[in-house]
């Protein structure tokens, strides 16, 4: 059995890859720039900064941070604060998530 989740999650993590490997190196695009790349709030990962966003649903905030995903918002911060703004990491991020919830559905 452990030989099967091996194999499934290496075969899972080439088809992933090889799905989303043409963007990796892309720069930011479409929301990408409002929700990441201009996004001041995803800079810190102090308490007072991750629940600032929400405080106010009508203002500017929530076009850059959709207060039903606080979780995105969150490991946008996080990816921001460990690796640093590039595109690459993000993407990077996103297909590791990708291959792990494969690997929980099977």
């Amino acid at each position: 059995r452990d030989k099967d989740d091996v194999l499934f999650a290496a075969v899972a993590g080439a088809v992933v890859l090889a799905a989303c490997s043409n963007s990796l190196f892309s720069p930011f695009l479409l929301d990408d720039l409002t929700k990441v790349r201009d996004n001041p709030d995803i800079r810190s990962l102090s308490p007072a900064a991750l629940i600032y966003p929400y405080s106010d649903v009508a203002s500017q905030n929530v076009r850059r941070n959709d207060p039903s995903r606080p979780l995105v918002f969150f490991s946008f911060a996080l990816n921001h604060f460990l690796l640093g703004p590039s595109p690459w990491h993000f993407r990077a991020v996103n297909i590791l998530v990708h291959v792990c919830n494969v690997c929980l559905l099977r």
